[in-house]
């Protein structure tokens, strides 16, 4: 059955060299046979070949017990002293969660003889069977409790509460990411497009920095607790098996472990989904902000288009400046009025007679406002427009309708009796066609 504990990663340090001695005579005693180590938690989940090496020790150095372990000494940062442990060189042994196996065999109902992985340390053996006191029922109770029990070094907790608090630190830290995302909207709300453009590196490369990281925490830790959750279900495999229908008596049972598990995996479920949100306003908010640049582009490219329409006929009239003078002499008088006036008409109020009145404007700079005026209202002028049509087709489909209604009223007139002849109806003396009778027939 397998079973968690506490274990130092580096084992070739100077305080376990007596005891790697002994675990590298043991295997040369079993160089043919099947040796079960003790693995670290991917080690014994992902079965790691020979050429995996690389891949295995980034794992390893990436689990959760290791990163929060090394992030509460961060903080705290004790001044060095004897309970640090470290060896001759300086180095200290890093903590993390090792998968050992437990066998148990009985004989006669009288001999229990156990086995477990080896171990390199004294350290983290709170989690592991002490005597033969310990075994029977007692010792998979025992096994399996490794998973709430605090181990002998104080500054360690138990390893359902490294998981459930590094959750909670995520879950923390989700909630400053998006108000600091949040407080950054309105700053950049509040600031022009200039200053923005202007500022060099984009905050947002900040903060998706952040959400990259807080991603890659909470696929770690979630494939961690996979990890657990399947050992645990071996744990329960083994646990209902020896108990039978007494499971629910055991002071912790494997059922309780992976419920909590359970309940973890779901508030870092949770936590990922509120990422996934604050990932999405973000880049929402980032489509805003181009759709902005966008628009500020758009009016200084009009304007440069307005700067155009205005100078090119100006250019144009300039360059009659550059003409041979004698040319101008010959010119006829028509063509100075073209390029220098133009003929206003207007309406006499008394006489009611149409005349022209000669306004002294450029005709290069009317033609050059029209245009302007054009380009910059082009948008609103075509959705006028547009506008007018839609009217105009409703007032028509609207008359269209009235039609239709006035001449169904005129279709559901009631028809006209015809006038009785002798006090007796058309139909009356219709019936009566083809009888001996003295009435005229119609």
């Amino acid at each position: 059955m397998p079973y968690f504990c506490f274990s130092p990663m580096d084992t070739s340090l100077a305080k376990f060299k007596e005891e790697q001695e002994k675990h590298h005579e043991l295997l040369n005693i079993y160089k043919d046979s099947a040796i079960h180590g003790s693995p670290t938690l991917d080690e014994w989940y992902y079965h790691f070949g020979p050429d995996s090496d690389k891949e295995k020790d980034h794992r390893n150095r990436d689990q959760v017990v290791f990163k929060f372990l090394k992030g509460a000494k961060d903080i705290k940062s004790p001044a060095p002293s004897e309970k640090d442990e470290k060896d001759s060189d300086g180095q200290s042994a890093d903590t993390f969660i090792r998968v050992n196996q437990l066998w148990v065999w009985t004989i006669a109902d009288e001999w229990l003889i156990t086995a477990t992985s080896v171990v390199f340390d004294n350290e983290h053996d709170t989690s592991q069977p002490q005597s033969v006191a310990d075994m029977s029922k007692l010792v998979v109770e025992y096994c399996i409790g490794s998973y709430e029990r605090q181990p002998k070094p104080q500054e360690l907790i138990s390893i359902g509460k490294i998981f459930s608090q590094y959750v909670n630190q995520l879950g923390r830290l989700e909630t400053t990411l998006f108000e600091e995302f949040r407080e950054q909207t309105q700053s950049w709300q509040q600031q022009e497009a200039a200053s923005r453009i202007s500022s060099g590196a984009s905050p947002y490369d900040k903060i998706r920095k952040k959400v990259e990281d807080l991603f890659r925490d909470i696929k770690d830790i979630r494939d961690e607790l996979n990890i657990l959750r399947s050992a645990a279900h071996y744990q329960k495999t083994v646990q209902r098996k020896l108990y039978g229908r007494e499971v629910k008596d055991a002071d912790l049972s494997a059922e309780t472990v992976l419920n909590d598990i359970r309940e973890i995996d779901v508030v870092a479920e949770r936590i990922q989904l509120a990422v996934n949100t604050t990932l999405s306003l973000q880049q929402s908010e980032i489509s805003n902000y181009q759709a902005t640049l966008a628009t500020a582009q758009g009016k200084t490219v009009m304007a440069f288009t307005f700067a155009t329409v205005l100078f090119l006929p100006l250019s144009f009239l300039s360059s009659l400046f550059a003409l041979d003078v004698s040319s101008f002499q010959q010119t006829p008088a028509w063509a100075f009025y073209v390029i220098c006036k133009f003929h206003r008409p207007y309406i006499h109020i008394r006489t009611r007679r149409i005349l022209t009145m000669n306004d002294q404007v450029f005709v290069s700079i009317a033609v050059s406002l029209v245009l302007g005026f054009v380009a910059f209202y082009w948008h609103k002028i075509t959705k006028q427009l547009l506008r007018i049509f839609q009217d105009a087709d409703l007032q028509k489909a609207s008359k269209d309708d009235d039609f239709a209604k006035t001449e169904k009223k005129e279709d559901s007139t009631p028809p006209i009796e015809p006038p009785a002849v002798n006090g007796k109806g058309m139909y009356h003396h219709f019936r009566g066609h083809g009888k001996a009778k003295q009435e005229s027939h119609v």
